[in-house]
């Protein structure tokens, strides 16, 4: 991961390949910690030994330290009727079909 990454796609990549290879969600945060730079690595070492194994605790932080949280998604589209008529399409470097569940959040 680089600091040019886009965080959130990022995430959603690891999640999924997590899931693939159904590896137990116990060892997430420590198979993620390795490629961490930046600003998620930092938000990584900020947290306790035991924040820090649980996988969701880490996105928390990492979330936070790039100030993404559930209105961010909210400022991102208006509205629904927007949503609507723009599935599909690329928005901010993300399709909104991915983003969607985190917006209705």
């Amino acid at each position: 991961m680089t600091e040019k990454d886009d965080i959130e796609t990022y995430l959603t990549t690891f999640e999924r390949v997590m899931e693939a290879y159904e590896i137990d969600k116990s060892r997430w945060a420590f198979k993620l910690a390795p490629y961490l730079s930046g600003k998620a690595q930092q938000a990584y070492a900020s947290l306790s030994a035991e924040e820090a194994a649980q996988y969701e605790s880490v996105k928390e932080a990492v979330f936070h330290r790039y100030d993404i949280k559930e209105e961010t998604y909210r400022q991102r589209f208006p509205s629904k009727k927007f949503l609507a008529k723009n599935l599909g399409q690329d928005y901010g470097g993300q399709d909104l079909v991915m983003i969607l569940p985190k917006f209705m959040a």
